[in-house]
């Protein structure tokens, strides 16, 4: 869920992301190379106090073991980088956050139920059981118990699920046993060993990045549709306009009709000035006939 919260401000880099690829700034696969490196050396630093802290608060050893705390550490990391590319995958595929959050919100709640923390895995439906194989919850939970419950001895309050009396020497059990008796180990889909689990999630992160990579391949299918934008489109523009024909010393059809038109049109003009001169002309001399008529 705290990889759900970077939902927004992924899905604001997306429209940076859409905006860059229109003006063919870089190429799709050194954006997704570019993230994994940022993202994945950032995550490991802030699951790190996490996993120290769990690991003394829960006191899962009684004496500090390093290669516990380690392969701790790396389940921490591990859910974290396949719910940053479930995250990923989920803002590249739509563009609302209130989709994104919905979304992001029903696969996280539907693989913490296929878990096996809430129902038990072997008592689910066979179809479940498939569904569970892509929880990270799963994987998580059930490497940790492999790394801590063994060797260890436990007190009993109460006969728990699974344990029947005879199995229980006085008010104590064995680690193996609750593995065995509780969680089913070692029957499918339980985890066979803990180097099942880290391949178990470098199955699920490929998967997601297939995912995200297809998201993004779907959303560059979209802008290829669209006119170009960006420093280049211009120049784009400009060489697909085609050159207009140079001018020839004979002169074109067109042109030749436009000139007479023009030559016409002033030629109307002048014969209309000579007209208007003439009628001036005459209404002078009718008028200076009179004056010389009344002088006399």
């Amino acid at each position: 869920f705290v990889s759900l919260m970077a939902l927004p401000q992924m899905t604001e880099e997306r429209r940076t992301f859409v905006a860059e690829q229109r003006a063919t700034l870089y190429h799709p696969s050194s954006y997704l190379v570019s993230t994994l490196v940022v993202r994945l050396p950032l995550l490991a630093l802030v699951c790190l106090p996490n996993a120290l802290i769990e690991y003394w608060a829960w006191k899962l050893d009684p004496v500090f073991c390093f290669f516990n705390f380690a392969f701790f550490s790396v389940l921490h990391m591990c859910v974290s980088f396949v719910t940053e590319a479930l995250t990923l995958s989920i803002a590249f595929s739509t563009e609302s956050n209130t989709l994104g959050w919905a979304l992001g919100v029903y696969a996280q709640a539907l693989l913490l139920l296929w878990s096996g923390g809430f129902i038990r895995v072997v008592s689910m439906p066979f179809l479940f059981k498939l569904l569970s194989l892509l929880s990270v919850h799963k994987w998580a939970l059930e490497g940790s118990l492999l790394t801590f419950l063994p060797g260890k001895c436990y007190e009993l309050e109460e006969r728990g699920e699974g344990l029947c009396p005879e199995i229980v020497t006085g008010r104590t059990v064995d680690g193996e046993t609750v593995l065995n008796r509780v969680f089913h180990a070692g029957k499918f889909p339980f985890a066979s060993s803990q180097s099942a689990a880290l391949l178990a999630f470098l199955c699920l992160f490929i998967l997601q990045l297939s995912i995200f990579s297809g998201a993004i391949k779907r959303l560059l299918r979209g802008l290829s549709e669209l006119p170009p934008k960006g420093p280049h489109a211009s120049d784009k523009a400009h060489r697909e306009i085609p050159p207009s024909p140079a001018p020839s010393s004979e002169g074109s059809p067109a042109v030749e009709v436009q000139a007479s038109g023009v030559a016409g049109a002033l030629g109307g003009m002048e014969t209309d000035g000579q007209r208007r001169q003439g009628g001036a002309g005459g209404f002078m001399g009718t008028l200076r006939g009179g004056v010389d008529g009344q002088t006399k």
